[in-house]
């Protein structure tokens, strides 16, 4: 068989395009650039092979339809826009169910609508800080003022998409890396003071969640951590439980996840807190008996009337009802968490060990969150080191 002139020689047509070669009897290809890959950065040129100069052209079409639909980009034409669609398909795989959305809420809401128009690579600091400081000033809703909180985490959220950007070689510094913020003003902890724990530990009595807030205030477990409890984890004789699971809310429902950062703990309790669980476990029994075939037996510690694990609004609405029995309404969940936290700091407890046992990932972060509750306790050794001095000076 004679071969055609062109044979084995890679060609291309008048329009640029790559034409495809026959370079043995009946077997056909051509190679093709489509950009890069949004993961590696690295140019991606796949060689399509055939059996007829048709068939090659149909796959390379099919590829470069792809490429048009920005599946895969050149970064020196790559927007803003599209850069932030391919890392949200691409990079954020790993992140746990509550996170995700988060990220495309602030990728959607503020990122896409004020800087998706601008080409990736024309993104310098000014535009950044513009874009910044235009969350305060424009926020979604006119009515609702955007915390400091919030603007730093939607840079944050930039600042990782440019971050990849730059990883993988699509730019070469990262724009956002010095951007100006708002300053967060440091707020202490709400937790319950001494009026506020003697009206709630009597008003919750007899409260079908009694045990899961009075639990939750003597050991500092986070709220999730505390639904997720199951009796498995627990060792009443030694008095220990493990934290090896939170309940996460989801959308359509929830999801149980490792703890914060995966850190799997032990805590100790004290009487108290054993004393919660012996009584929580009589209290469900007696739901048992009572809800017969309809018990949901999945082992959970804390649960509604047919053992089902408790919901976070149901618990959190509950305890909001109860504290503005007693007249707080300003404290929430978080401050039985709170309370334990500052209870552990006044009674001179190591802050290692409460560390330890809230699961904070430094014990430099324990005293600095609650550090301010031994105020008291330091006035009160002040005044006896002074009435010491003055027992020696006048002796």
């Amino acid at each position: 068989m004679t071969r055609k002139k062109n044979a084995g020689k890679r060609q291309h047509a008048p329009n640029g395009q790559p034409q495809p070669y026959e370079y043995a009897p009946n077997k056909w290809r051509v190679d093709v650039s489509l950009g890069y890959d949004p993961v590696t950065g690295k140019p991606r040129r796949p060689t399509i092979r055939g059996k007829s100069e048709d068939e090659v052209l149909t796959k390379m079409r099919k590829l470069q339809v792809k490429a048009d639909e920005g599946i895969i980009k050149n970064p020196s034409t790559l927007t803003v826009k599209e850069w932030a669609e391919i890392y949200l398909k691409a990079y954020t795989g790993h992140l746990a169910p509550r996170t995700k959305p988060l990220y495309e809420g602030y990728i959607n809401n503020y990122i896409i609508p004020r800087l998706g128009r601008y080409k990736l690579r024309a993104l310098n600091r000014a535009m950044v800080q513009q874009f910044v400081n235009s969350i305060t000033e424009n926020p979604l809703n006119p009515c609702k003022q955007v915390l400091p909180t919030t603007v730093h985490n939607i840079h944050g959220m930039l600042n990782r998409l440019l971050n990849q950007a730059m990883e993988i070689d699509y730019i070469s510094i990262n724009p956002a890396a010095r951007a100006k913020l708002p300053r967060i003003e440091k707020t202490e902890a709400r937790a319950m003071n001494k009026r506020e724990i003697s009206a709630f530990v009597p008003q919750v009595r007899g409260h079908r969640f009694e045990y899961a807030f009075l639990f939750t205030m003597y050991t500092g477990l986070r709220e999730g951590e505390v639904i997720a409890l199951r009796w498995e984890a627990v060792d009443m004789e030694r008095g220990i439980i493990t934290v090896k699971k939170q309940m996460q809310k989801i959308k359509g429902g929830y999801q149980v996840m490792p703890p914060k950062e995966n850190k799997i703990r032990t805590v100790h309790l004290g009487e108290l807190a054993v004393d919660a669980l012996r009584k929580q476990k009589q209290k469900q029994a007696e739901w048992h008996l009572r809800s017969g075939p309809a018990w949901h037996n999945d082992g959970y510690v804390f649960t509604n009337e047919i053992g089902e694990h408790m919901k976070r609004q149901t618990f959190y609405k509950n305890f909001k009802d109860i504290v503005d029995i007693i007249g707080s309404p300003d404290l929430n969940i978080h401050s039985l968490r709170h309370t334990y936290g500052t209870t552990s700091s006044q009674a001179g407890v190591d802050p290692n060990i409460t560390k330890a046992s809230m699961g904070h990932y430094s014990a430099a972060f324990t005293l600095d969150r609650y550090g301010h509750a031994m105020d008291d306790e330091r006035k009160e050794s002040s005044d006896k080191l002074d009435a010491k001095f003055r027992g020696k000076i006048s002796g």
